[in-house]
């Protein structure tokens, strides 16, 4: 199977392979019988040729005039530059359950594809035994005489797949193989990203906890001064409860942001496997956001589809039911099976070894079933059901990965637009800040305009760090939906 080919065309090559079956059939009927010996005939569509998928030619919300770089990497997360990010992601892949339960799947994918290519080659057993029988007196010659029968020796059955029918089970089990490798890869791809998400999150509470406290100790400060200027009567009751209740506002978000840290701790250490307290010890040496890092856009949508896992597990699922469509439609042939046993047989056990007792024997053995075509049809029309919703988990997986990178890059836009606006008005109010806090020292204006003027200077600093968590979100997101199988993460 291509998996690497994408391209705009419709579906319309479904329907295609749906009207090749009868085709198929019809030209096994007339050409292959007489060539038995020189070939097979493979009944049912091809499972190695996806039908074509409706993919746009380019994203919307890309910039017009940026380059795309390409997908991002597996170990995208370690571009943030937070050792405690990396380690939290690679003990959460490690230990995650759905991960876990993924790669048994795995396993057990393999291990059924191996069994189904076992059928490729003759079975070979060992037997033996030994019977007492007596035979009858008015049907046997001779009959009436009780005795014993030993029996030793070797028997082998090779199925000769003339239809395809045990290679079209191996494409299957091997699709499913392929699509369960690729749904841990999916899996790695969702843990790592919720992961990083959790753990922005928790750091953008405590930026602005941080950020938080620091506005209350200067609006305390700004009502110890205005309380004092209304002592002097150089201010007014009513502008006293102004700063007074500005201030009992500021603390008023402290408890929610406090356990949003604890909401925060907890969903961690579900996700990584971790005590609660081992999480607060990974976290304890960094309390900033991390780095943005240089985010690689993504390519043409086709080869987005390429690198998501879970577009290629449906697609590697719609391979193993086009494959079964193929088992089901060689039941409709006749199953030829060369049989043949080797060995010795007598009546004494002192003759099994003699070499007039040897006995062998060889030949095919042919089923067909005549009278069950109706249960062969209906099977046939209930795979074909399976395909055809193979196929529109497939369509639905890729207008699901499309949609998630446009709405990633439009959110990663507007999250953009507003941090680089915040930015200005964060340098705006520095140097307000500084000027005030210069013409104080001088005596040419009043510490409470210098401390109003940090004040503000801190509360656009929390806005800031917001506009800088939810950049870094979008990013995670951008990440998350462009996916990448390049670079197998670790388990």
């Amino acid at each position: 199977m291509q998996l690497d080919d994408f391209d705009s065309k419709t579906p319309s090559a479904f329907q295609a392979s749906q009207q090749k079956a009868p085709n198929i059939q019809r030209g096994c009927r007339t050409v292959c019988l007489p060539l038995l010996i020189l070939g097979s005939c493979m009944v049912g569509p091809d499972p190695n040729s996806l039908p074509d998928a409706p993919v746009p030619a380019a994203f919307g919300e890309l910039e017009p005039n940026s380059v795309p770089s390409g997908p991002s990497t597996a170990r995208w997360w370690e571009s943030y530059g937070d050792p405690q990010l990396t380690d939290l992601v690679r003990t959460g892949i490690r230990a995650n359950a759905d991960v876990r339960e993924a790669a048994a799947r795995v396993a057990q994918a393999r291990a059924l594809l191996g069994l189904e290519e076992s059928a490729l080659y003759p079975d070979l057993d060992a037997v033996g035994g030994v019977t007492r029988v007596r035979g009858s007196e008015t049907a046997d010659p001779g009959g009436g005489i009780t005795q014993n029968r030993f029996a030793l020796g070797f028997g082998t059955a090779w199925e000769i797949d003339l239809w395809g029918r045990v290679r079209r089970s191996i494409d299957a089990s091997a699709f499913d193989a392929q699509a369960a490798a690729l749904l841990v890869a999916d899996a790695q791809r969702s843990v790592a990203a919720e992961i990083a998400g959790e753990y922005i999150r928790l750091r953008n509470h405590q930026s602005q906890l941080t950020v938080l406290r620091l506005g209350i100790a200067v609006q305390e400060r700004l009502q110890a001064i205005t309380a004092a200027l209304v002592t002097k009567g150089a201010a007014s009751g009513a502008e006293a409860e102004r700063v007074r209740a500005r201030l009992e506002r500021t603390r008023s978000a402290v408890p929610s942001l406090e356990a949003a840290v604890r909401v925060g701790v907890q969903r961690l250490s579900v996700l990584c496997a971790l005590s609660s307290d081992e999480v607060d010890r990974r976290i304890a040496n960094a309390g900033r956001l991390p780095t943005t890092p240089l985010h690689p856009d993504p390519t043409v949508p086709s080869l987005v589809l390429r690198d998501r896992p879970d577009v290629a597990a449906a697609a590697a699922s719609l391979g193993a039911e086009i494959a079964r469509l193929g088992v089901a439609e060689a039941d409709l042939y006749p199953r030829i099976t060369l049989t043949g046993d080797f060995g010795s047989a007598a009546t004494d056990l002192r003759d099994l070894f003699d070499g007039e007792s040897t006995a062998f024997g060889i030949g095919p053995s042919v089923r067909w079933p005549l009278l069950n075509f109706g249960r062969v049809r209906a099977r046939i029309r209930a795979q074909g059901a399976s395909q055809e919703a193979a196929w529109v988990r497939y369509e639905q997986a890729i207008r699901v990965a499309i949609a998630e990178v446009e709405m990633a890059l439009a959110e990663r836009r507007g999250a953009l637009g507003t941090r680089d606006t915040l930015l200005r008005a964060s340098e705006a109010s520095t140097r307000a800040q500084q000027l005030a806090e210069t013409r104080y020292q001088l005596g040419a204006e009043p510490l409470i305009n210098a401390l109003d003027a940090e004040r503000e200077r801190l509360e656009i600093s929390a806005e800031l760090v917001a506009s800088q968590c939810r950049l870094l979100l979008a990013d995670v997101a951008l990440h998350r939906a462009i996916g990448s199988r390049r670079e197998p993460a670790e388990h």
